[in-house]
């Protein structure tokens, strides 16, 4: 006969789940997904043997910034604590890798990165019955990486961006990746994917710059995706050539989770705000 997990109730009139074996603790996160892309919001020290944890998942919906979801959130409390360690950071907003099972020979232990790995070596588990939380996505922007798609527009030349980043002040060169200036017409066009655009005077100390990682240039329309590839370009042409993206008519732009128009992007970068 198959042996059922103790179950017990709250003060709260919660059922409570009592994990004591490492194969139950398995279970239990397998059928949870491990709660990978998940998230905790909150953790505690309740006394010297007693941690508590808010640790929860998307069950439904996407994760495009403004869009409704669900999260399936549990709170568990660790019994009988041994090494806990107390002094660490996390942020509630980041998306853990998981929950894992921690192999001892003692009781059971977990892990999980906050995003620093914080690891409970514990008596038992009693795990609360999931909570539903309906919510919207929280918007998010990516401070190196963005997609654009443009319609109505050939893909501009290798010069063409050159200009339009002088018109904004900036004197730059296309490169590969450690060479020295190359001219825009020693780019190869319609595909000048894997090259880079770095201001002039850094080429000879840096590497690289804003990494053009793929173009596709399409009839009458194209898309393309940059990065600030280690960061060397700096944070001011960066932002010089997302101006010149969103300045192309219609164009759609994929930032973060974040989906703009050229206009919303440009208000993003003056005031901060973002419209959802």
């Amino acid at each position: 006969m198959k042996k059922r997990l103790r179950k017990k109730m709250s003060k709260n009139g919660k059922r409570i789940l009592r994990i004591k074996k490492c194969t139950d603790l398995v279970k239990w996160l397998n059928d949870n997904f491990n709660f990978e892309e998940g998230y905790v919001s909150d953790i505690k020290k309740i006394d010297k043997r007693t941690v508590r944890m808010c640790i929860g998942i998307q069950v439904e919906g996407n994760y495009v910034a403004g869009t409704p979801k669900v999260l399936k959130e549990y709170t568990i409390i660790a019994k009988g604590v041994r090494n806990f360690k107390n002094n660490f950071q996390y942020d509630p907003d980041h998306l853990i890798e998981g929950l894992f099972h921690i192999e001892t020979t003692k009781g059971i232990g977990i892990d999980v990165d906050l995003p620093e790995i914080v690891q409970i070596y514990c008596k038992e588990l009693w795990v609360e019955e999931p909570r539903y939380i309906r919510t919207i996505t929280k918007p998010w922007v990516s401070e190196y990486q963005l997609y654009a798609k443009v319609p109505n527009l050939e893909l501009p030349k290798p010069l063409t961006w050159i200009e339009q980043l002088e018109a904004k002040g900036f004197i730059v060169s296309w490169r590969y990746g450690g060479s020295e200036i190359k001219l825009p017409e020693q780019v190869p066009y319609p595909d000048y994917s894997g090259w880079f655009l770095q201001e002039t005077n850094k080429i000879q100390y840096t590497q690289f710059g804003i990494f053009i990682r793929g173009v596709h240039p399409e009839y009458n329309c194209f898309s393309i995706m940059i990065e600030n590839y280690n960061y060397e370009a700096g944070k001011d042409l960066w932002i010089a050539l997302t101006q010149v993206i969103a300045g192309f008519p219609d164009v759609e732009i994929r930032i973060g989770n974040c989906e703009l128009t050229g206009t919303q992007w440009n208000n993003y970068i003056h005031s901060g705000e973002l419209p959802y």
